[in-house]
């Protein structure tokens, strides 16, 4: 295991303890995926939980649009995020590619 992907799994832990709750109150969370975090819409919300009907792409969106408003929750599930751009159709807004 490299150093990145400890450091990744540490973050992933203190993302856990401190700021699940606060996102699954907007109706996502990050999951590991096969080895990888990922922003994902709730697919059985509890409650106290928001639905996302738009799924994951809504969810990625959220958190985009969130971080670029200077949100520091959003702009963490974002690099915490490992999937490549514009997988499964997310679409990422281009001042994040930069």
């Amino acid at each position: 295991m490299t150093n990145w992907q400890k450091n990744m799994i540490e973050l992933g832990t203190h993302w856990m303890e401190h700021y699940d709750e606060d996102s699954k109150r907007e109706g996502w969370a990050l999951f590991n995926h096969d080895g990888t975090l990922q922003i994902q819409a709730l697919d059985d919300p509890e409650e106290g939980q928001a639905t996302l009907k738009g799924g994951d792409g809504e969810a990625y969106t959220l958190c985009c649009n969130k971080a670029l408003n200077g949100s520091k929750l959003h702009l963490l599930a974002l690099f915490l995020d490992g999937r490549p751009v514009n997988e499964d159709g997310v679409d990422v807004p281009k001042i994040l590619l930069k």
